[in-house]
């Protein structure tokens, strides 16, 4: 997948028709989550979508391709290099599993604050 938004095509296309304009139907059958996509770098029947792009204590959220029921493009998000970061809402199927993922740095908090902050 070369660009973010590639995605996309990966849902069915009749899928895409059943729910487009129909925000009832699809919040009956799925959840949104909005945030900035790419495929998974080792697995392509996963994608990953970071919540705030523009965070630096953001978390991403992995989904599997196959319980992406539909996908909105958003407007694009200005990062303060001037790049540009596109945004999709991804409408997942009700009852699937998805993995939150929040890095974090490691360290030892045995002796309290010291050195954390």
């Amino acid at each position: 997948m070369d660009h973010p938004l590639d995605i996309l095509p990966l849902i069915p296309r009749r899928q895409l028709e059943v729910y487009r304009g129909n925000t009832e139907k699809l919040e009956a059958l799925a959840v949104a989550f909005t945030g900035s996509p790419r495929q998974h770098p080792s697995d392509p029947s996963k994608v990953l979508l970071r919540s705030d792009p523009m965070s630096h204590q953001g978390f991403f959220y992995e989904f599997l391709v196959k319980d992406l029921m539909y996908a909105e493009e958003l407007p694009s998000l200005a990062a303060p290099r001037g790049d540009m970061v596109p945004m999709v809402r991804l409408w997942v199927k009700k009852g699937a599993v998805g993995l939150r993922v929040a890095p974090f740095q490691v360290a030892d908090t045995r002796g309290g604050w010291d050195g954390l902050l």
